[in-house]
């Protein structure tokens, strides 16, 4: 499966991200740092711009230290996007904070898959392979 180069971007705080194509299917964006409300609205945007690419999302938050409840309404909102146009988003990876809060929110699981990428691309590929 080709891997484009990543597209990096810095947001207000200790966010960055990267943004790349996975194959024909997938866009992948990695987050790093911490995701809190000042890195929110630039995330939105770059969430926005990887659910236009009009694939399924994979979500590295392997490096990602922190996340507030912000940055979780903007991935569920991404979410919900992708799945009216038939598209699914998985998150991966996280630390204990991380998923702490997704498992919190009940979202542990569903949102937030497995730690490992090679286990979220093999989940996504199936979910994507389901009728």
């Amino acid at each position: 499966m080709a891997i484009s180069k990543a597209q990096p971007h810095r947001f207000p705080g200790q966010l960055e991200s990267s943004l790349c194509d996975v194959g024909q299917d997938f866009v992948e964006l990695r987050l790093v740092g911490e995701a809190e409300r000042a890195s929110a609205p630039g995330l939105r945007h770059q969430l926005e711009r990887a659910s236009g690419r009009e694939r399924h999302l994979l979500l590295d938050l392997r490096a990602c230290e922190f996340i507030d409840s912000s940055v979780l309404a903007a991935i569920l909102f991404t979410r919900r996007e992708l799945e009216q146009k038939g598209l699914r988003l998985l998150c991966y990876g996280g630390g204990t904070q991380v998923r702490r809060i997704f498992e919190v929110s009940g979202l542990l699981g569903g949102v937030l898959g497995p730690e490992a990428r090679d286990e979220a691309l093999a989940q996504l590929l199936g979910a994507a392979d389901a009728p």
